[in-house]
């Protein structure tokens, strides 16, 4: 169930922080029910961002769209409220992506998949204001419902009508019924229903197929160790690469997206069967985007991950995610694509690195239709 418009604005304190009347509730609740029908799936990443942390509007499109939004509703807003309205604008866009959420489960798990390795680095207002952990969960689960492909289809097949006729009555010229044109239609009408019926077990047959075919690929890859996209085995790599390649890799074997949650772990377990304490050993940040500039070997992987570069480009936040692209695609110092993170960290472990690569990328494919 979504949260309500009443629940969001006072978990978040956008009450007392904007001392609102009753008019001006209404305007800004009419003002965040029109973000909801604006709201399209190209901007939830940014959406994602934006519930993390406090972007100015002119870096993001979807607090563009809600301060959009707001002003249609409520003109005078900016004469009333000089500084920028972080909170109240983040509010709108919480309540307008629970609702398109339920709606909808690709518009959860692109915010899933987005928030999900870092929601724990987040500050503790954060979470208890905005992004409280029910709601996450939620998001979780239509995801996880999402990811599940469901082959629980009965065969349906249309029941076959049809005239027997004997060869007495053909022979018969005082039955017109047996006529040539009434022959015709009815050898057409079992051919409609033979092509119906075969068509429908296709449609049941084939995802579960594509399925089955996936895991083997999967399975074969996981065996194999060897990289698709660079064509080396993982064990010649630098373990500190193997985060993004093996990622990348993973995520171009799918037949579809997003995978599943037991997928990424089985991705760390791969990578845990390479460089055995990856789970525990923590690696420097700095030290990692470095190597990965400098490795001439892995611009070969630039085909398959530029997406979403404009925003890596331009001032936003980062994820995770946009760290490691930035350092592989932009000359942006090292040390100023760590300044952007959209959360303070120095260190991390390879495998934390990579579920959190594999689960953005899907976010940013899915929100922008390449998968």
């Amino acid at each position: 169930m979504s949260i309500t418009f009443k629940e969001a604005m006072k978990n978040s304190g956008c009450y007392t922080e904007y001392h609102l009347n009753d008019e001006q509730y209404i305007k800004i609740e009419k003002a965040a029910n029109t973000l909801i029908e604006k709201l399209k799936l190209e901007y939830m990443v940014k959406a994602a961002y934006a519930l993390m942390a406090d972007i100015d509007k002119s870096r993001n499109e979807a607090m563009a769209l809600a301060y959009q939004c707001l002003e249609e509703s409520w003109e005078n807003f900016s004469l009333i409220h000089n500084s920028e309205p972080y909170n109240l604008l983040s509010t709108m866009l919480l309540y307008a992506c629970d609702n398109l959420s339920e709606k909808d489960s690709e518009f959860a798990s692109v915010l899933w998949l987005t928030i999900s390795d870092v929601y724990n680095y987040l500050s503790v207002n954060r979470k208890k204001q905005i992004l409280t952990n029910d709601i996450l969960t939620n998001w979780s689960n239509l995801y996880e419902s999402f990811s599940v492909s469901s082959y629980e289809h009965s065969l349906d097949i249309d029941k076959f009508t049809y005239n027997l006729y004997t060869e007495d009555k053909l022979s018969d010229e005082n039955h017109p019924e047996i006529s040539p044109k009434i022959l015709v239609k009815n050898l057409n009408e079992i051919s409609r229903n033979t092509s119906t019926s075969l068509n429908k077990m296709k449609d049941i047959v084939s995802p579960a197929y594509k399925f089955q075919n996936e895991k083997i690929e999967i399975l074969w890859w996981y065996e194999a160790k060897f990289s698709p996209s660079i064509h080396k085995s993982y064990r010649e790599i630098d373990i500190e690469n193997l985060p993004l390649i093996m990622s990348i890799d993973l995520i171009n074997t799918l037949t579809a997206l997003p995978s599943t949650t037991s997928t990424t772990y089985f991705l760390a377990e791969a990578l845990n069967n390479i460089k055995n304490d990856s789970f525990s050993e923590k690696y420097d940040l700095t030290d990692i985007l470095t190597i990965i500039r400098n490795e001439s070997t892995i611009s070969k992987i630039k085909e398959f991950s530029n997406l979403n570069i404009d925003l890596i480009n331009g001032n936003s936040p980062l994820n995770i995610r946009d760290l490691i692209i930035g350092a592989l695609l932009t000359a942006i110092p090292i040390q100023e694509l760590i300044n952007r993170s959209i959360i303070t960290i120095s260190q991390i472990t390879l495998t934390d690195l990579c579920k959190a690569i594999f689960r953005q990328e899907q976010g940013i494919r899915l929100s922008l239709g390449t998968n």
